[in-house]
């Protein structure tokens, strides 16, 4: 008893490789990076296609697009298996080419604070940080992703979902001039 205590108590001082990064992997997912035409910036799409997408050649399917892929993707494949059937999910990355000083002052999703605010500013706390892109990501999301998955799969051209975090680009532009995507 004493020993697993003892264990216990150690556990946390014992360095895991959390901070090791791994390629990002789920069943079913297919990782596709996307250039961003206009500005020449590195993102992935994580698209998850429903189970009977090959068998169901005949068959197009609506889209639901959102953002912070990795961080939506696994919610998201579990609501599409038990509420919305058929539909074909497709998650946008936050940047990959990030310079390595603005990753390692800001973490991996520092596009985030660029791709997703509209109002642009100069922040004196965060000077390498370019705020109020979100027009020029949305841009990128209509002219490349939209493109890119319209041309790749067999999408309902007329019903496609376009759905984004509530505080990301969708809300920001509803309370903006874009009324839709």
């Amino acid at each position: 008893m004493k020993k697993i205590l003892v264990f216990l108590f150690l556990l946390p001082f014992f360095n895991v490789g959390a901070s090791e990064h791994k390629l990002y992997s789920m069943p079913g997912t297919q990782v596709v990076p996307i250039k961003d035409t206009i500005s020449n910036k590195q993102y992935e799409l994580l698209i998850k296609l429903p189970d009977n997408y090959e068998k169901n050649k005949d068959k197009n399917y609506p889209v639901v697009y959102f953002t912070d892929a990795v961080e939506h993707i696994e919610l998201l494949s579990s609501a599409s298996y038990m509420i919305w059937e058929d539909v074909i999910l497709v998650g946008i990355s936050w940047q990959k080419d990030i310079s390595e000083d603005l990753r390692q002052q800001y973490g991996v999703h520092v596009s985030r604070y660029m791709d997703y605010t509209f109002k642009k500013t100069v922040s004196k706390k965060h000077p390498k940080i370019k705020f109020g892109l979100a027009d020029k990501h949305l841009a990128f999301i209509r002219k490349d992703v939209f493109k890119f998955v319209e041309g790749n799969y067999r999408t309902e051209q007329s019903n496609l979902f376009r759905f984004f975090r509530w505080w990301s680009i969708w809300c920001l532009h509803t309370n903006g001039t874009t009324r839709h995507i």
